[in-house]
């Protein structure tokens, strides 16, 4: 078969994000998808790092940021689809950043001429290069080298996770889409995280192209849309909305006016077709789409009101078609926005809301200051959220670009039991509606990570107080990490342990700290070895974006704690091997092998989340080690980080022939004269 460049698909520099599900095509009739669902294989860039910067000295990835953990975690999110077999597997390092057409899927932020060319003013475009069936060989993912990017939300950057998993989409087979808070829409906003989740319909693709064996049944709804004088409706945006779960899928209608959804959760589903007139608009989406019928008005099956629900049950196939006006709309909504405490007003596609608040909302669009339209005329195909009374005003609103257009105030509530999802919102008069389709989102807030510098402590020991560079730490508090916990990872482009999960970052003084465990209650992590000794560093968490309360530590060279297995007998291995406890104690004159952490520098310093290597080893310099055994001095035969771990000190020690026998005798360690918390080992 012929391999041939096909398609550039871009993430544009506006505001907004999206979610009806739309198949993008090699051409008409001929879909892109993944021949190998279960292994789509990425190479990263592996000049991919914090601090990265483009050929004009600017800032490509803030200093501060997890790119390669970013890069892993929206992989990740598309791979745990439930009832799907589209599998992600772990990146490898590429040889360079340069996109070509080599069979190799490329991911890259590099700055050179050809990529600069490629991806122009997008945000990030994704290269398809397919068979002619449309089996993709190549996606490559090409980052726009003049933006900045972070994975921290720092006010101007995009987000990297949240920009690849909406260029993955495309990466398997999704088009851009129309309702406006998913992950396919066609433009982002700096300074936000929202394309990282994905929504159902967005999962209704995944499940749908690429199903799983043992998927539970889902149900398919499908028809066609005409005009009252029976011509097809290409390229109308049919919507399908459970009212009661606040669930909104939607696809695009074909040629012929069919349309078709083919994984829709079971439910009672609202049918409304709107055209693409804004905000989505037809040449966002494929090129088959740019012929699209758009001079009709919007159409909800049985009316805004008393829309009609459609009983969709699983496993079952329903039918219905639609027939819609035909003649311009006198009205459109084309986006909405906020107004937050400080009272500047934030004007996007669609909003993102928490339960339980109030907001100011406003609604600008063509037609709105039509003397029919009031407080109410608007409409929510959803559930849990209501208008505020008396609260409904007008004004116009000017874009910088010299624009205007007539916008509608009001405030709303979203009660406390408000099904998380998307609602549609718009206008609705005895004969005509307006609406955003998916224009409402509601997520569950994320609570503030809680923790303060006392519990901030020596992951060995759990001993308070100042910390060393390499030092591992336990924070103890809560909403830290994700629910049930998780173990970190070790990056397969850097090699070194990611320092974020999970959505859970920590960070001294700026600078990521590699997590090696992170749950509600407790995260482990790596104090960076930059850290200075004889400062102060600053401490913060960041959950699911939301970021905790500062907290202040002191740092100094060195901070030992001794590793024990109940805050008293150490985690030593006798000569043989076998674990010290009573039961098996350590002859008198034999090597054990005892382990600790907070011993500062070494030689040859092994970098921030770094698994020390063998050859050489990285060793405290001589003479700065002091143990002794019930007392007595202990020979130290190795001091030194242990070869393919992170931050852990081991240390190989004679028992000392004098030591008394004992079920715990008691160990003292000293680094550079700082002393650890005493411990015990048995000697016999």
């Amino acid at each position: 078969m012929t391999r041939r460049l096909a398609f550039v698909l871009a993430l544009a520099v506006l505001s907004g994000a999206a979610q009806a599900y739309i198949r993008n095509e090699r051409r008409a009739g001929v879909p892109y998808f993944q021949a190998d669902p279960g292994n789509v294989r990425y190479v990263v860039d592996p000049g991919t790092a914090p601090g990265m910067r483009n050929r004009n000295n600017e800032p490509i990835i803030t200093a501060d940021s997890s790119p390669t953990a970013a890069i892993a975690a929206a992989l990740e999110r598309w791979s745990r689809i439930p009832g799907s077999s589209l599998r992600f597997a772990s990146p490898t390092p590429a040889q360079d950043g340069v996109s070509r057409i080599d069979g190799k899927s490329l991911i890259t932020f590099s700055d050179d001429s050809f990529n600069r060319a490629l991806v122009g003013s997008a945000i990030a475009v994704t290269r398809l290069t397919a068979d002619d069936d449309g089996a993709f060989a190549d996606t490559d993912i090409v980052f726009n080298p003049s933006l900045p990017f972070s994975t921290t939300q720092t006010p101007g950057t995009f987000d990297i996770e949240g920009t690849l998993t909406h260029e993955l989409g495309h990466a398997i087979g999704m088009d851009h889409s129309g309702p406006v808070t998913a992950t396919m829409f066609a433009t982002a906003v700096r300074g936000s995280r929202r394309l990282r989740t994905l929504t159902e319909d967005d999962r209704a693709f995944v499940r749908e192209i690429y199903p799983a064996p043992d998927a539970e049944p889902m149900g398919v709804l499908s028809g066609t849309v005409r005009t009252e004088a029976g011509t097809p409706a290409i390229g109308a945006l049919v919507s399908a909305i459970e009212v009661d779960r606040n669930i909104v899928v939607g696809v695009i209608a074909e040629a012929d006016g069919s349309y078709r959804f083919g994984s829709l959760p079971p439910g009672d589903y609202a049918l409304t077709v709107d055209p693409l007139d804004g905000p989505a608009t037809a040449p966002q989406l494929g090129f088959s789409r740019r012929g699209s019928l758009q001079d009709f008005r919007t159409a909800i099956l049985g009316g805004a009101r008393t829309p009609e629900r459609l009983a969709v049950t699983a496993g079952a196939q329903l039918a219905q078609d639609l027939t819609i006006p035909e003649g311009p709309a006198p009205f459109n909504v084309l986006g909405l926005g906020i107004t937050p405490a400080s009272g500047s007003v934030e004007t996007r596609a669609g909003i993102v809301v928490d339960r339980g608040q109030t907001y100011s909302v406003q609604m600008h669009g063509d037609g709105l200051d039509d003397s029919s339209l009031s407080e109410a005329a608007l409409v929510f195909l959803g559930t849990g959220v209501s208008v505020v009374p008396d609260t409904f005003r007008r004004d116009t609103l000017t874009f910088s670009n010299g624009d205007s257009f007539p916008r509608l105030h009001f405030d709303i509530f979203v009660a406390n039991d408000a099904p998380y999802g998307s609602l549609s919102v718009g206008v609705a008069t005895e004969t005509d509606a307006a609406l955003l389709t998916a224009g409402i989102e509601i997520e569950a807030a994320a609570p503030q990570p809680l923790f303060s510098r006392d519990s901030i402590v020596n992951a060995a020991s759990f001993v308070g107080g100042p910390v060393a560079p390499g030092e591992i730490v336990s924070i103890f508090g809560e909403n830290l990490g994700p629910d049930g916990g998780a173990a970190g990872r070790f990056d397969p482009i850097t090699g070194g342990l990611q320092t974020e999960f999970e959505e859970t970052a920590v960070f001294f003084q700026d600078t990521p700290a590699p997590l090696f465990y992170a749950g509600p209650g407790q995260i482990n992590v790596q104090v960076p070895v930059d850290v200075a000794p004889g400062q102060s560093a600053v401490v913060k968490i960041m959950r699911q974006g939301v970021v905790s309360d500062l907290a202040t530590v002191p740092v100094q060279a060195e901070a030992p704690g001794l590793f024990t297995l109940d805050g008293s007998a150490l985690i030593a291995l006798n000569q043989d091997g076998s674990l010290n406890s009573a039961a098996a104690p350590a002859a008198r004159g034999s090597v054990v092998t005892l382990y600790a952490t907070g011993q500062g520098a070494t030689t040859p310093a092994v970098a921030t989340g770094e698994p020390a290597g063998i050859e050489p080893l990285s060793r405290v310099e001589d003479g700065a080690v002091e143990i002794t055994v019930d007392g007595q001095p202990a020979e130290v035969f190795f001091a030194g980080l242990a070869p393919g771990f992170v931050g852990l000190l081991q240390l190989n020690v004679r028992i000392p022939a004098t030591a008394q026998a004992g079920p715990a005798r008691p160990v003292e360690l000293r680094i550079r004269g700082t002393a650890a918390a005493s411990a015990t080992i048995a000697v016999q």
